[in-house]
């Protein structure tokens, strides 16, 4: 089977827009994440920043530790915070009765804390959001070890991947990554910042998936998959610079030390690169943070992109890598803003 290789952490990739974004701030805003016996997404605006699908779906128990950069999802006003949580019985590789699928380890938990930093080091708890398994065996959102009653809690399917019959980017799929008709137990917060950049995405259109919107964010995509195509290092980067920007702002450094640490140049450089043709029929939209984003995923698996390729390791092995911008339609044209 191909692995996986996400080039970006969360995915970084942006077309060049004629606005130069100026970011002002003297914070920077974390989300932390602690998850176990249980398969955990953290959304931020609904849009996930830190999973433990992965390690899961390959039999793992879904410990994990890590945090995420939600200040670029988060706009002044009101912000939605984020807990999903699925039983590792979905992901088991044994066949286990689907009545017994939604029961959980009973120390299944995810917790989140929304932590605000200043340039002085100073770190403010902003909000935390945890839930773990109550006396029934069933995910509940708890504060102070008592029944949070404020959390929106609501029981959903998640979406079902579809099989593809030509072109396709992997050889095999792993089925346990994205179980059918998979139970999910969603928690959301309300939370209000201030003080935050004017982010491109603010003000974007909601994307309605109209045949223009689709044509236009195609578009956008064959931009992209044409420069990583040519391998024009200097094409690349004029048009990540203003995700480049958005990232500096929220995480440190400049534009130059940014796009260096995409190590771009590094895809280029291995063995038989070659970017795998775009058949627009295998993918679909994922419309997030309501209609502001959006991003194309592969229909067999949602973590591949348009933009997608193939090498070979030093050790002869076939792999595929992908990067999966989010774009949001600013200024009559679809920009990747993530």
């Amino acid at each position: 089977m191909n692995k996986k290789y996400n080039i970006m952490l969360l995915l970084l990739l942006i077309i060049i827009s004629p606005i130069s974004y100026t970011y002002n701030n003297d914070f920077i805003i974390r989300t932390s994440v602690d998850m176990k016996y249980a398969f955990c997404d953290v959304k931020t605006n609904g849009v996930s920043g830190a999973n433990n699908r992965s390690s899961v779906s390959r039999g793992g128990i879904g410990f994990g530790s890590t945090s995420t950069n939600s200040m670029i999802l988060m706009e002044n006003g009101e912000n939605t915070i984020t807990i999903e949580l699925a039983s590792l019985n979905w992901f088991s590789q044994d066949d286990i009765p689907q009545k017994e699928r939604n029961i959980f380890h009973p120390n299944a938990r995810c917790e989140i804390v929304v932590n605000k930093m200043d340039d002085q080091g100073n770190i403010i708890p902003l909000t935390q959001l945890m839930v773990k398994i109550n006396e029934d065996g069933q995910p509940e959102a708890y504060e102070n070890n008592k029944i949070d009653s404020s959390i929106e809690k609501k029981i959903i399917l998640a979406s079902n991947t579809e099989k593809i019959e030509s072109d396709k980017i992997l050889e095999r799929v792993n089925a346990k990554e994205y179980p059918k008709d998979m139970t999910v137990f969603q928690f959301n917060k309300k939370i209000n910042i201030s003080d935050l950049p004017k982010w491109p995405w603010v003000e974007a259109d909601k994307y309605e998936d109209t045949p223009k919107q689709r044509e236009l964010l195609q578009a956008a995509y064959l931009e992209l998959w044409t420069a990583f195509e040519q391998q024009d290092d200097s094409k690349i980067k004029q048009l990540l610079t203003p995700s480049l920007e958005v990232w500096a702002a929220s995480t440190g450094g400049n534009v130059e030390e940014q796009f260096a640490s995409r190590e771009i140049g590094e895809s280029f450089s291995k063995q038989n690169f070659q970017m795998i043709p775009i058949n627009w029929n295998n993918f679909q939209p994922l419309i997030m943070n309501n209609g502001k984003m959006v991003k194309l995923v592969y229909k067999e698996d949602f973590d591949f992109s348009p933009v997608s390729y193939r090498f070979t390791t030093e050790k002869g092995t076939s792999r595929v890598a992908y990067h999966s911008p989010i774009f949001s339609f600013v200024n009559g044209k679809f920009i990747p803003v993530i």
